[in-house]
């Protein structure tokens, strides 16, 4: 290039030079000398392309290094990766192959390529392979499926596929990038895991009978036992229907017996009290004495009788029986008794009267012994459905060591009411506090109040 300039220049200049001789003989004007040509300029920029093109040569081979180390490692990794990659046609051969996949084959990747990949499949899975590339050409997504390998020289292989349809850029035809897992330590473990659920599920079968048979030993022992509750309740009721028989029965004894011997003797004293003139001091004074004392135990004898069993009750029902019955407790205990009861109170079946009867006699028993009340209130609420029956008192309230909780008061009377208000479908409550206590039971009447 620089010599080639130079000879053009020279050329030009002689050129000049022989057109330029003869009009120096003439009187024209002279002839302006021309400019330097830009073959300078020109070499200056091919100079400045030049160095661009060496400096963009020397980062194509850098960028060339980069991507052949690139290309290395990322044969390194594909070759070597823990999971097999081949490529497949749509007929199932195959194109490529890492190590990875050609080891999980038993065999050479060169000996591979080409292959049917089918080849390698027991042929109990071969309709899985064959359903998992119709799959691949039926659809655009991935596709996986678990079958047995039948690799060389050593046991089969389980290992799941898992395809992905990847375009062949040149012969414009489909093509499937699979992945090849050795899922034989899964199996192992999925095996692993059986065996235990299995032997689990036995061990738990085995439990479960040994708890049916437990549960069922249960059954049958709280049946047994509900049976013998059941019995020593009825024991309890018949035991409670025979004290209310044997109370009856000596009211009677003691009313139609003694009282009656006693009113005899009352007599037959009162009739020498009449000759007691002809006595001397001490005959009259224990004849006086004696109608004091016959006197007193008639009256006693009388109210023993009307507690164990008021006649009234039978008689006239269960509010002249109450009446009754606390005028008398009244004057024995001086507690104030208030007796609200319902002017029109019906007739109730005997069983319900008597069982009213001996909670309020229980009731007003334990708070002239216990309570130290100087007041006490008996209330009687009826419905169409049920009796509702209050006793309470004003007194200091059961002991701590008494109860074992709100309604569970220890004692023979209070467990005899409980019985009764039980074995006729009732429910009985007792609070006891300082301010005093209160016994509340509901019996219902079930259309048997007569």
């Amino acid at each position: 290039m620089k010599k080639h300039g130079s000879t053009v220049h020279s050329k030009g200049m002689r050129s000049l030079r022989s057109l330029g001789s003869p009009a120096q003989s003439r009187t024209s004007p002279p002839v302006p000398v021309p400019r330097k040509p830009k073959s300078r300029h020109i070499l200056h920029e091919l100079r400045v392309h030049q160095e661009e093109l060496e400096a963009q040569n020397e980062e194509l081979r850098e960028t060339q290094q980069l991507l052949e180390a690139s290309r290395d490692r990322y044969a390194d990794l594909y070759d070597f990766a823990p999971i097999g990659y081949a490529t497949l046609d749509g007929k199932g051969h195959i194109c490529e192959i890492n190590l990875t996949g050609a080891t999980i084959l038993g065999q050479e990747r060169s000996r591979l390529l080409g292959m049917l990949f089918s080849v390698a499949v027991v042929k109990s899975d071969l309709s899985a392979f064959h359903g998992h590339l119709r799959q691949c050409r039926q659809g655009s997504g991935p596709v996986t499926t678990e079958l047995t390998l039948a690799a060389h020289d050593r046991n089969s292989v389980p290992v799941q596929l898992h395809s992905v349809p990847i375009p062949d850029l040149v012969g414009q035809s489909m093509m499937y990038r699979t992945a090849i897992t050795d899922i034989t330590e899964a199996k192992q473990a999925e095996k692993v895991l059986r065996l235990a659920h299995d032997e689990l599920e036995d061990r738990v079968r085995e439990r479960t009978a040994a708890l049916d048979g437990a549960v069922t030993k249960l059954h049958m022992e709280i049946f047994e036992r509900g049976r013998t509750e059941e019995a020593l309740r009825e024991l309890s009721i018949r035991l409670l229907h025979t004290q209310d028989e044997e109370r009856g029965r000596i009211a009677r004894e003691l009313h139609d017996s003694t009282g009656q011997n006693l009113a005899v003797l009352a007599m037959n004293l009162s009739l020498i009290g009449k000759s007691a003139e002809a006595l001397d001091g001490r005959a009259r004074k224990a004849l006086t004495e004696s109608l004091v004392v016959l006197n007193q135990s008639s009256r006693d004898i009388r109210t023993l009788s009307y507690l164990l069993h008021p006649p009234l009750l039978d008689e006239r029902g269960l509010a002249p029986a109450l009446r009754c019955y606390m005028e008398g407790f009244t004057e024995r205990s001086d507690i104030r008794v208030d007796l609200e009861v319902p002017d029109d109170l019906r007739r109730f079946p005997q069983e319900i009267e008597m069982t009213l009867f001996r909670i309020v006699q229980e009731g007003l028993t334990n708070a002239h012994r216990h309570s130290g009340t100087a007041t006490a209130r008996i209330q009687l609420h009826v419905d169409h459905t049920c009796v509702l029956l209050e006793v309470q008192d004003a007194g200091k309230g059961f002991a701590a060591r008494q109860t074992g909780g709100r309604g569970a008061i220890v004692g023979v009377g209070i467990a005899g009411m409980r019985e009764r208000v039980q074995h006729l479908g009732g429910q009985m409550e007792i609070e006891s506090n300082q301010a005093g206590t209160t016994i509340r039971v509901t019996l219902p009447l079930n259309g048997s109040a007569s």
